[in-house]
């Protein structure tokens, strides 16, 4: 493992601009907020969360870490922990819910908790099949509206025809470019990632990251993240971070960035490199994270209706193509040859057309700006 010395800067996330299909998309949501007023903002506590952070690692869940993320509110019950953002009357619950075991006194009490403080409607996601029958028993209802890919770091081979094109991009790499994946070890901050990053975020069509499905480095607050990197002798090209969960036996990749000018390969070597020393290490499990609105394991009876019909032309259309490359995520994962499993969105007090427009308003479709955070609680 690298030690990097840390430069004394941070970076800021940059705002970017809405494009005219965002600043549409956009307009509901905020007449609709006019209209009606926000709920009571959450307060972000101010203690110590290194003991979050212990709870957060024993989720047995990709994408926990997001609850570690500055500016969520922290709601807590005897059964647990739930982080959580809000937009409008839209209460939204990030990273999962935490705790010894699932409980659905701990989503109940939740849901009354930002019921009390205005909201009126309180969304949660992703949810997998395991959970759902605690959500659903807390009077939440679900929508399947993606799912999410995993490998055995522990059995995970790059022979087989499924890995085919895998093999190139990583032979290209090393070969044409001279590429190769190494493990970064951070204390504060490093130049170099942040570059990554910084020039990551500008290239991407909506100018920033999904905020609540997708976190930030976070490299002034690691709390257990590991970095991965793809680079040649020169500069590093592409970095992914990796979260514990899992109590310690899994990971979740959450960040994945390349710099535009990137070779071809970058990201599949830091990939390759991670999952290859997690395997070494003996890790069982690894999230390489949720791709919405795709469709890959049997929705049962769940698969028909008109609601399924607008979540597949999302998928497909070119128009909110335009938002989010859809269908570009899981072809790149499928590289891999992972296994699928459901990922749900729970909504109370139901789940419809509304329910969808609120996550993807705050998920940040259409536009950062669109998600209140949390206000600092009050000397």
């Amino acid at each position: 493992m690298k030690t990097v010395e840390a430069p004394e800067h941070r970076f800021e996330e940059p705002r970017g601009d809405r494009s005219l299909l965002q600043a549409l998309g956009d307009l509901p949501g905020r007449l609709s907020s006019a209209l009606l007023g926000a709920g009571a903002p959450p307060v972000v506590p101010d203690e110590e969360r290194g003991a979050l952070a212990a709870l957060v690692t024993r989720s047995p869940r990709g994408n926990a870490y997001l609850s570690l993320e500055p500016g969520l509110a922290i709601f807590q019950h005897p059964q647990g922990v739930v982080t959580w953002a809000a937009a409008g009357r839209t209460a939204f619950a990030v990273g999962g819910v935490h705790g010894e075991r699932e409980s659905t006194a701990l989503l109940e009490a939740f849901r009354a908790h930002v019921v009390n403080r205005g909201f009126r409607q309180v969304l949660l996601f992703p949810v997998s099949e395991r959970e759902r029958m605690i959500v659903e028993g807390a009077q939440f209802q679900c929508l399947a509206v993606g799912s999410e890919a995993f490998v055995s770091p522990q059995e995970f081979s790059l022979s087989g025809g499924a890995k085919a094109d895998l093999r190139q991009m990583l032979n290209r790499g090393r070969a044409r470019y001279g590429l190769w994946s190494e493990e970064i070890a951070v204390t504060d901050a490093d130049g170099a990632l942040l570059e990554v990053y910084d020039s990551w975020l500008r290239a991407r069509s909506t100018g920033h990251r999904l905020q609540l499905l997708v976190g930030t480095l976070r490299l002034d607050e690691p709390f257990g993240r590991r970095y991965f990197v793809s680079r040649d002798a020169s500069r590093i090209h592409a970095v992914v971070t990796l979260t514990p969960g899992w109590s310690g036996e899994g990971y979740g990749i959450d960040v994945m960035a390349r710099a535009p000018d990137a070779p071809a390969g970058a990201m599949e070597t830091a990939i390759t490199g991670a999952i290859s020393q997690l395997g070494a290490e003996g890790i069982t499990t690894l999230s390489l994270g949720a791709c919405p609105m795709y469709e890959h394991t049997s929705l049962g009876a769940e698969d028909r209706g008109a609601l399924r019909r607008l979540l597949r032309w999302v998928y497909r259309s070119r128009i909110t193509g335009e938002l989010f490359a859809f269908e570009t995520l899981p072809r790149f994962k499928r590289k891999f040859g992972p296994t699928w499993q459901a990922s749900y969105i729970a909504a109370w007090p139901s789940v419809g057309v509304r329910a969808l427009y609120s996550g993807c308003r705050m998920w940040g479709l259409f536009g950062p700006r669109s998600l209140r955070l949390g206000l600092s609680r009050p000397g």
